[in-house]
């Protein structure tokens, strides 16, 4: 069970389009009075278990300057990533260049929002 699904406001966990960040992203709106930078980092954490188990590969995580976030991708492979982001009080998730394929995106909001039903006794 991933810790950070106790600080996420699952009914609202979205696979979103919007075109300010380029194309589809995932947002996490986070509860009230819920510390962004602890759970960034279990966000971070469980993304790359997730695209590991999905796809085989070793996925690593990078900081990003000034930002707070951090870029999820496979070593020397900075074209093909994600960025997890602190945007005010949630978390977005966007894709770099062409992931193999959004169903990734689709998938993983299907398993935060399982785990958090699971979580709540749903």
């Amino acid at each position: 069970m991933a810790e950070f699904v106790k600080f996420i406001n699952a009914k609202n966990v979205a696979l979103k389009d919007d075109r300010s960040f380029g194309g589809e992203i995932v947002i996490l709106p986070l509860k009230p009075d819920t510390n962004i930078n602890e759970v960034i980092l279990l966000v971070v954490s469980d993304l790359m278990k997730f695209l590991s188990q999905s796809t085989g590969k070793m996925y690593s995580k990078y900081p990003i300057a000034f930002s707070g976030g951090y870029r999820v991708g496979e070593a020397g492979r900075s074209a093909y990533s994600l960025k997890v982001l602190p945007i005010s009080n949630r978390i977005v998730i966007q894709p770099i260049g062409l992931l193999e394929s959004s169903e990734f995106l689709r998938r993983y909001v299907q398993r935060i929002r399982k785990m958090a039903a699971s979580e709540s006794g749903e």
